[in-house]
C-alpha cells in the first residue's frame, strides 16, 4: 500500500491534500492493527503453535492464577502469546513491579526468575501473594530437581517433554481480604516492600498501606456467603472478573479488613464498592487495595487516567486542525481570486 501510494505521488494523479490524508489514514490503519496485537494481516492462533504444556495445564487447572518459567525454561515474554498471566512482567520491568521480586532472579529485561534463588527463599511469600500457581521448570539445566527437592512447598503438577509444571502449594488468590486486625499503616510503600520480603511476612494475615490508615466503612445488612450482584454484575463471593479496564471483586466480609488484588497499583485506577466510591490503597508496597466491611457486595477497580482523556482531546484539536489545513488553501484562494466584472450592456 505505502509503495502504492509512492507511485501516485510520483505520477501526480492525487492532489497534494489528498495525498497527505491518505498517507496518515496507511499510518492510522498500520498503528491501530499493531496495537490490537494482529500480525497483519493472520490472526495469532494460525501463526503461534499452542504449547502442549500450556494446553494441558488449561485443560487440568482452567483457573484463575499466574504462571512462571525458572530458569529460563521458555523464552521472555512468551505468557503475553498466550493470554497468560505472570508475576514478573512484560518487556522492561517498570518501577512499582521490580521490587516485589527483588532477589528472586535478575531483572533486565522483565525479570527472569532463578529457580536456586526460589529455593534458597524458603519462607519468602512474595511469588504466593502474586498467585503464582505454577511454576515451569526443565530437566535441561536440572531446575526441576531444584522445586523437587522442596516437596512442601513445590509439587510435580504435570510433565511435557522436558519441561516439568510445579504447583505452588502456598499460593493465594487473586483477591482475599486482610481483616483488620492485621492491618498495618506506613507512611511510604518502602516499608511494605520491606515487609513481604522478610522472612515469615504472612501476606493473608498482614497487610502494609502506604499513606495514612484506612476508614472502615459503617456496617450494611444483606452481606451472605453465595452470590454478590451489583450494578448489573453478578459473581461468586471470592470471584474476580476481568473486562478489559475493569475488575470486579465479589465479596462478603464477616468483619472490617482490606480488600488486596494482586494486580500492580499505577496512577489513574480507582475503586468503588457497590457503586460508591472509595480511597484506594497501595498496599504490600505495589498491589492494590480497598477498605470493605459486613454488607459491601461487589468491588469495582477500574482504569480511567486523566492522561487518557487528555490524549483523546489533543488527538480530536489535532484533527480538527488537520482538517482545516487541509481546508485552508482552498478557501484563501477562493478569497483571493477577483470578482468577474459584469459584461456591459449593450443598446
Amino acid at each position: 500500500a505505502g509503495v502504492g501510494l509512492l507511485a501516485v505521488a510520483l505520477l501526480r494523479r492525487l492532489p497534494a491534500a489528498a495525498m497527505g490524508v491518505a498517507m496518515v489514514g496507511l499510518l492510522a490503519a498500520d498503528l491501530v492493527s499493531y496495537g490490537y496485537g494482529h500480525v497483519p494481516f493472520t490472526p495469532a492462533r494460525d501463526i503461534y503453535p499452542t504449547p502442549p504444556a500450556f494446553a494441558a495445564l488449561a485443560r487440568q487447572d482452567p483457573g484463575l492464577y499466574r504462571i512462571t518459567a525458572v530458569s529460563s525454561t521458555y523464552i521472555k515474554n512468551l505468557e503475553l502469546t498466550y493470554g497468560l498471566d505472570t508475576p514478573s512482567g512484560v518487556g522492561y520491568q517498570i518501577r512499582t513491579v521490580d521490587p516485589l521480586l527483588s532477589g528472586l532472579g535478575a531483572g533486565l529485561s522483565g525479570y527472569v526468575l532463578d529457580a536456586k534463588k526460589i529455593a534458597a527463599a524458603r519462607r519468602d511469600r512474595r511469588l504466593d501473594l502474586l498467585n503464582t500457581k505454577y511454576l515451569f521448570a526443565t530437566t535441561v539445566n536440572g531446575s526441576d530437581s531444584v522445586l523437587a527437592a522442596q516437596p512442601e512447598r513445590f509439587r510435580l503438577a504435570l510433565s511435557s517433554g522436558t519441561v516439568r509444571v510445579f504447583e505452588n502449594l502456598r499460593v493465594l488468590p487473586r483477591a482475599f481480604v486482610v481483616p483488620r486486625g492485621g492491618v498495618r499503616s506506613a507512611p511510604a510503600p518502602a516499608a511494605g516492600y520491606a515487609a513481604v520480603a522478610a522472612p515469615g511476612f504472612d501476606p493473608a494475615g498482614t497487610v502494609v498501606v502506604a499513606g495514612p490508615p484506612p476508614t472502615w466503612p459503617a456496617a450494611r445488612a444483606g452481606a451472605d456467603r453465595g452470590t454478590a450482584t451489583a450494578g448489573g454484575v453478578r459473581l461468586g463471593v471470592g470471584s474476580v472478573r476481568y473486562d478489559g479496564d475493569d475488575v470486579y471483586v465479589g465479596v462478603a466480609p464477616r468483619s472490617a479488613g482490606v480488600l488486596v488484588l494482586s494486580d500492580v497499583v499505577y496512577p489513574g485506577w480507582r475503586v468503588s464498592v457497590d457503586g460508591r466510591d472509595r480511597r484506594l490503597l497501595r498496599v504490600d508496597g505495589g498491589l492494590k487495595g480497598v477498605a470493605v466491611g459486613p454488607g459491601d457486595r461487589v468491588v469495582h477497580f477500574t482504569f480511567r487516567p486523566a492522561s487518557v482523556r487528555a490524549g483523546a482531546t489533543l488527538s480530536l484539536l489535532g484533527g480538527v486542525v488537520f482538517v482545516g489545513c487541509l481546508g485552508a488553501p482552498a478557501l484563501l484562494a477562493r478569497r483571493r481570486r477577483p470578482a468577474r466584472r459584469p459584461e456591459p450592456v449593450t443598446a
